[in-house]
């Protein structure tokens, strides 16, 4: 379930929305949203900045992706 966090977040990242993201895995735009909410909690910190229905990484999130991308290889 933790790699599935991880995906959830470079999905949204590199599509650009949480619903895109959960075609791209094949899981709802919920659960993606869901996961990444998830994990924003564990790490204390925003990953995303959300403008309707586009997410941007924020500082936090860029820092964080590349660590993500490493977890999920």
């Amino acid at each position: 379930m933790a790699n599935s966090k991880y995906a959830a977040f470079i999905a949204a990242a590199e599509e650009g929305n949480m619903t895109a993201a959960a075609q791209k895995l094949g899981y709802t735009q919920s659960g993606v949203s869901h996961l990444v909410h998830t994990l924003e909690q564990e790490l204390g910190v925003p990953l995303f900045n959300r403008m309707g229905n586009q997410t941007f990484l924020t500082i936090h999130g860029e820092a964080f992706k590349p660590y993500a991308e490493s977890l999920v290889a």
